[in-house]
């Protein structure tokens, strides 16, 4: 009986491992591609850093600061246009986006000061990057900086992504996160 058993779960354990070894990317399969034109929703969260100036009377510390490293808080919609270049996986991405940013704290009486008291303010962003993409990560090149995210894709149709998602720390260190719906 124990014969029979072990006999039964070697057969099971064979039949099973095609299902447990994972392909290799090279075997056959396609990067699904960003091709075209999608709309784009990016949010960036930049980490403030405060600085204690002192004591206030009531033992809880004054902020002396509040810094964000040149960087600031940022919101952008719009379309973002990938076209593929001469080898696989690679192109420009086109970006035409409203942008709104500004500091996530402003010191009272600082505003515009020049100390990162940043009101909110939009402008229009046209620019176009190159770009490449994996299976799992897609990088663009922003300010002579390669940055690389995380990306998922959504339904594939002809192989074209119909939308993706994608995340990670960019160049300033602010956490970026990218939504996109093919148009």
């Amino acid at each position: 009986m124990l014969k029979s058993v072990l006999t039964a779960s070697a057969a099971l354990a064979i039949a099973l491992s095609p299902l447990c070894v994972a392909a290799p990317a090279s075997a056959g399969k396609v990067v699904p591609l960003l091709s075209g034109k999608y709309l784009w929703m990016s949010s960036t969260f930049c980490q403030a850093i405060q600085t204690a100036k002192g004591i206030n009377i009531d033992m809880s510390r004054a902020v002396a600061s509040v810094a964000l490293n040149n960087s600031a808080n940022e919101l952008q919609s719009g379309t973002g246009n990938f076209i593929q270049g001469g080898t696989p996986d690679s192109g420009s991405l086109t970006l035409a986006v409203t942008d709104d940013q500004g500091s996530p704290f402003v010191e009272a009486g600082q505003l515009g000061s020049g100390n990162n008291s940043e009101p909110l303010n939009q402008s229009v962003q046209n620019l176009t990057i190159p770009f490449t993409q994996t299976f799992t990560t897609l990088s663009v090149t922003v300010s002579s900086q390669q940055e690389t995210y995380n990306v998922y894709y959504g339904k594939l149709i002809n192989g074209i992504a119909q939308s993706a998602v994608f995340g990670g720390i960019d160049h300033e260190g602010c956490a970026k996160q990218v939504m996109l719906t093919h148009v």
